[in-house]
């Protein structure tokens, strides 16, 4: 839901943009989120609380970090990428972040329910691993609209399963402790993000941004090895 949600909100302020104000949209979701604070929200059992900090999570962390980074990479540069080194207008990369996060949500939904008997978690996350290098490995070397909007949504695609299955094998490690841990683990999420979409602005200033994305697919190394020992047996 969160996927499908960030791909239709670039499209939502491009549309409000063009009718209204920019400002329509955030005030928008301002009054969305206090409606969505009105429900009192359920609090954690008594078991839940007793070690902030899980002995082992530290694996499952570190994995979130290093693919949120890519995630970020992929996500917050995605309309410049297109609109402004491909110079390939402000529409192009709006498309581009819209696919990216789309083919994300779409194919979470897809292989999320999949029976382990057909395909394993673990093989799943290694062919994530694979497939965020390939498309870091694959984008300078594109040109076109239609190619490299094709491979965001590639990129989304192999993103999609990585994060969702990294959170419910650390929740199925720690079941007595899992407030804390989800909410370490999207600590970490947050600041992967914020890692892949800062750090790739100052990077910037010393290297162009296909540069970058090429160095990137380096990260498929940490993202396979994290995946072997998170998805390993208890």
């Amino acid at each position: 839901m969160i996927g499908g949600a960030t791909a239709l909100s670039p499209l939502v302020l491009s549309a409000v943009q063009a009718r209204w104000t920019w400002s329509v949209w955030p005030l928008a979701l301002a009054i969305g989120f206090v409606i969505a604070c009105l429900p009192r929200l359920p609090e954690a059992d008594d078991e839940t609380r007793s070690i902030f900090w899980p002995r082992g999570l530290l694996p499952f962390v570190l994995v979130v970090l290093v693919y949120a980074i890519c995630e970020g990479s992929f996500g917050s540069w995605a309309s410049v990428y297109l609109s402004v080194d491909k110079h390939l207008g402000n529409y192009a990369g709006t498309l581009a972040l819209s696919a990216f996060w789309g083919s994300m949500a779409l194919f979470r939904g897809v292989l999320a329910p999949l029976p382990q008997r057909w395909i394993s978690r673990r093989s799943l996350l290694f062919a994530s691993a694979v497939g965020i290098a390939a498309c870091f490995a694959g984008l300078p070397w594109l040109s076109g609209v239609g190619a490299l909007v094709g491979a965001f949504a590639l990129a989304g695609a192999a993103s999609s399963i990585y994060y969702p299955f990294a959170m419910s094998l650390s929740l199925a490690r720690f079941p007595r402790q899992q407030t804390q841990v989800a909410g370490l683990i999207v600590a970490a999420l947050m600041v992967g993000e914020g890692l892949g979409s800062y750090g790739l602005g100052l990077l910037q200033q010393v290297q162009a941004l296909d540069h970058i994305y090429l160095a990137s697919a380096l990260w498929g190394v940490p993202l396979l090895i994290g995946g072997w020992l998170v998805s390993r047996p208890k």
